[in-house]
């Protein structure tokens, strides 16, 4: 045990370390190592207090005696970022769909052939096996035949009823033999075919773009023309039109 004399509360405050009262501190310490110039501020009060008797232990007075440490002797350690442990969550449900496809007991059942041709078609986009070049060239000029022979079959099968007009001629007859009897406008399929094949044989996409628009024409034009037809030959026409195809044989 260890038995020191402390001031009062009043005095001790002259002692405690502080920055922004320096200048008061050390006059107060002044007094209390026996300077006469400045007294204590016990004694403007008048209250002249006695030492007080204060009894310490050998741990108090080890801690007394350690030297207080100062704000420029601690080092400031880096602090690392905590890393969440948390795995990314599983947007699209990965784990479950994985599960899924090792069901081998519904394996087969839920479209994988055409889930294995969709994988197999796009590997030859990306990767084509050959050139279709010379075989595109072939259906091209098969699509410029056909449309001449249709052209060529309709001006003789309709004779002297031909007409570039929609509207029929004044001395008309409905004509359903010959080319007719396959298409109800032949030679409109003919031209739509040869201008096709051209565009494709070229290799011109202004072409091919106005192949398409002779086919919007065309349809326009042929709606006029059944119209006119079907108020001369009535139900004959509309027998005849629910029967044939309009360009294609078998298919439009």
């Amino acid at each position: 045990m260890v038995t020191v004399a402390m001031q009062s509360p009043r005095c001790m405050q002259c002692l405690a370390p502080a920055s922004r009262r320096l200048s008061l501190c050390r006059s107060r310490l002044a007094v209390h190592h026996g300077s006469p110039k400045l007294p204590c501020p016990a004694a403007y009060s008048g209250e002249a207090e006695q030492p007080q008797q204060v009894t310490l232990t050998d741990s108090d007075a080890m801690s007394a005696e350690t030297p207080a440490t100062s704000l420029n002797d601690v080092t400031t350690q880096p602090t690392t970022p905590e890393v969440s442990s948390h795995p990314l969550p599983d947007l699209f449900g990965a784990q479950e769909l994985f599960s899924e496809l090792q069901d081998k007991n519904q394996f087969g059942k839920r479209g994988e052939v055409w889930l294995f041709a969709q994988i197999a078609v796009i590997v030859l986009v990306l990767l084509p096996p050959f050139q279709l070049t010379g075989l595109v060239d072939i259906a091209a000029t098969l699509l410029i035949t056909a449309g001449l022979v249709f052209i060529c079959y309709a001006l003789l099968s309709l004779g002297r009823y031909f007409s570039p007009l929609p509207a029929p001629r004044a001395k008309h007859e409905l004509v359903i033999s010959g080319m007719y009897s396959y298409v109800r406008h032949p030679m409109y399929g003919g031209l739509i075919m040869s201008a096709f094949g051209l565009a494709i044989i070229t290799h011109n996409e202004t072409r091919l773009a106005m192949a398409v628009l002779l086919w919007l024409v065309l349809e326009k034009k042929v709606s006029l023309e059944e119209q006119m037809l079907t108020e001369r030959y009535g139900k004959a026409y509309t027998d005849y039109k629910a029967k044939v195809k309009q360009f294609f044989p078998f298919v439009y």
